[in-house]
């Protein structure tokens, strides 16, 4: 049987191919997963063939083409459909370009392309993306910014710019935003950040 999808972890593959909870992976260049050792191989080839079986059972297949610089990251990723064609993905882009790395070798800098190679503003109105992390791997901050590299606002979030802290991968304790010239910006009602104490059994008591 189809392995199903149980969790899709932050700037995977998965995420960008916009897969989701429920959804069954039937292959990767017609070979079928049998763990995340599999997957994990499987994925590291320089071109690979995804088919995916949605929770409303439509079957998508998706060619995914990689480039990588001399130290073996991935610096570029583009989407394929059926026909050979470039496609956009279900994160709205055909190529994103990875251009800036933290010591660790953690993606710091995403810049997105259409299927003309060209930059594409994506539907919340941003280009690119940068992101640091804290100590633990956690997204630290992100923030976003138009094809020349200016600040905008994300659409749908409202704001340039987010910085986290956590008590785990799973709780954050603080959670600020910013404009696009940094400045503190309410987003929600009319506080400009939020923080959260948890007790032992990791409830929010305040």
């Amino acid at each position: 049987m189809p392995a199903k999808i149980s969790g899709v972890i932050k700037s995977s593959i998965a995420e960008e191919l916009d897969i989701q909870n429920g959804d069954e992976l039937i292959s990767i260049d017609e070979i079928k997963p049998q763990d995340m050792i599999d997957y994990n191989y499987l994925c590291k080839n320089e071109i690979i063939t995804i088919e995916i079986k949605k929770s409303d059972g439509e079957i998508e297949e998706i060619e995914l083409e990689k480039d990588y610089d001399e130290e073996l990251r991935v610096i570029a990723e583009r989407y394929y459909g059926a026909d050979g064609e470039k496609i956009l993905c279900k994160a709205g882009y055909a190529e994103v370009h990875n251009t800036a790395f933290d010591e660790q070798n953690r993606v710091t800098r995403f810049e997105y392309y259409g299927t003309d190679g060209q930059p594409i503003l994506l539907s919340n109105q941003y280009s690119i993306m940068e992101r640091t992390y804290d100590e633990a791997g956690n997204v630290a901050s992100e923030s976003y910014f138009d094809a020349e590299g200016k600040p905008v606002l994300h659409k749908k979030n409202k704001y340039h710019k987010v910085e986290k802290t956590y008590l785990d991968a799973k709780h954050v304790t603080r959670e600020a935003w910013f404009d696009p010239d940094d400045q503190p910006m309410p987003v929600k009602d009319t506080y400009v950040a939020i923080e959260k104490d948890y007790d032992e059994e990791l409830r929010v008591i305040a």
